[in-house]
């Protein structure tokens, strides 16, 4: 439930993000969109370092608990304090956490500066400006989102998911204050547009990493069981650990970004405003992964500790008992989308035109998107236990075959209007989904080896 907070209000941020900008008019809006798929797609070459992270600190702390239950079943004393061995085992991950998130950082920061070269190459004329003004001020979160993301793992990996929520939902009421402030100029300050958004973002990291930081300092430090979690040189061979597992998703959901960003400019071959609702659509759909995101990380958790302790149905049992919640979840909100699509569509204040497209939209995608959030579980459990190579391989042949062949055939050969347009990204769902349910009869998730 915290994980499922924190990850609620990211997605309340992103959206509080595009309704504030839309106030600002269709051409404000489509540059965000493009801004924000930009720089998201190079966040994702960051957040995967919480993932790696996690992944090691889940199977170590699992392997620690089988080694208490084994003292007592023995009727050994059980120690005040966990074994040391392996309580430093835990804490050793911090620090290169720490070093893997910076290296992370800053490579997405330099390549993110390219923007002004490879914005208008994907998108129209109109959006482009506004979009390179976005990522030019967001580019400078990233080596502190790299840094929050590798404190972020390692907090979570523990099981303290309450800290991850508070770090999480602070640091976007905090995103939306100062998006509000900057955005429109209240409260004395310029008003910056698009840029304001971005300055928002910048902070909002910094936040995220100071209470972080603080939290370890203040309250799992103290209680002496990471007592060698300190700043050291980097351990190349750990470090090397958490990338390689944190790589797949971090080329999978890069990838997935920059086919988002070709498809939204596929879209504004149609015009603007099929770029602006498509961003819409893809903005109040992201409640699903936010809401079945998090009870599936915390899924996450508890099968690396099965896997730790090596038992496998354990394992399985956790996620029979995701798949039953995020099926709920999702067909919950396939009713109450195709129930309230044109009052959804209404609050991005779009003209009428735009209005009548977005809410086609929500009912024609609603029941794809209940498909693709029945497997999302199954993503975030392979992914965050090592297999994420598989995810990988998934959502590239999808992406490829469906988001971006069927789209091109359908917008740039057929030339057929915005509803028929979506068709691609629908198959990509479907198909996206069946192989990950197939990952899972196989069962390489099991037998996959971590540190």
């Amino acid at each position: 439930m915290p994980l499922l907070a924190g990850n609620l209000s990211m997605y309340l941020y992103r959206v509080a993000d595009s309704l504030m900008v839309a106030q600002l008019g269709i051409e404000a809006l489509a540059g965000i969109a493009i801004g924000v798929a930009y720089a998201t797609a190079h966040e994702m070459l960051i957040w995967p370092v919480a993932l790696g992270v996690q992944a090691v600190v889940s199977r170590r702390v699992g392997r620690r608990q089988a080694r208490l239950t084994e003292e007592q079943q023995a009727e050994a004393p059980t120690p005040a304090i966990p074994p040391a061995a392996a309580t430093d085992a835990i804490a050793e991950v911090l620090p290169q956490g720490l070093w893997a998130g910076l290296l992370a950082g800053t490579i997405a920061c330099v390549i993110a500066a390219l923007a002004p070269v490879l914005v208008p190459l994907i998108t129209t004329a109109a959006a482009a400006p506004e979009a390179i003004d976005y990522v030019a001020i967001s580019m400078w979160g990233l080596p502190v989102m790299g840094l929050a993301s590798g404190l972020r793992g390692y907090v979570a990996g523990n099981g303290h998911t309450r800290a991850v929520m508070v770090a999480v939902v602070v640091s976007n009421l905090v995103n939306v204050a100062l998006n509000w402030i900057f955005i429109f100029g209240n409260l004395g300050a310029p008003a910056l547009g698009v840029r304001g958004a971005a300055v928002g973002t910048v902070l909002s990291h910094l936040t995220a990493l100071l209470l972080y930081v603080g939290y370890h300092r203040l309250v799992v430090a103290p209680r002496g069981e990471y007592r060698r979690a300190v700043p050291g040189r980097p351990d190349r061979k750990l470090v090397t650990t958490i990338l390689r597992i944190g790589l797949p998703s971090a080329i999978q959901n890069a990838t997935a970004m920059v086919i988002i960003l070709l498809f939204q400019g596929m879209m504004g071959t149609l015009g603007t405003i099929q770029v602006a609702v498509t961003h819409v659509l893809f903005s109040t759909f992201r409640i699903n992964k936010a809401l079945v995101g998090g009870f599936a990380n915390g899924a996450s958790i508890l099968v690396g500790n099965a896997l730790g302790a090596d038992d496998p149905p354990s394992a399985r049992a956790v996620i029979r008992t995701q798949l039953v919640l995020g099926a709920v979840v999702g067909g919950v909100l396939l009713v109450v989308v195709v129930a309230a699509a044109p009052a959804i569509a209404s609050l991005f204040a779009l003209e009428e035109e735009a209005r009548r497209l977005a809410a086609l939209g929500f009912r024609v995608l609603a029941p794809f998107y209940f498909l693709e959030i029945t497997g999302y579980s199954l993503e975030i459990i392979f992914s965050h236990n090592g297999w994420g190579r598989y995810v990988l391989m998934s959502e590239v042949v999808t992406n490829v075959a469906g988001i971006l062949g069927v789209t091109m055939l359908l917008v740039l050969v057929l030339q057929v209007d915005l509803p028929w347009a979506w068709a691609g990204f629908a198959l990509y769902q479907v198909g996206h989904a069946a192989i990950l349910f197939g990952g899972l009869r196989h069962g390489g998730w099991a037998r996959v080896a971590v540190d």
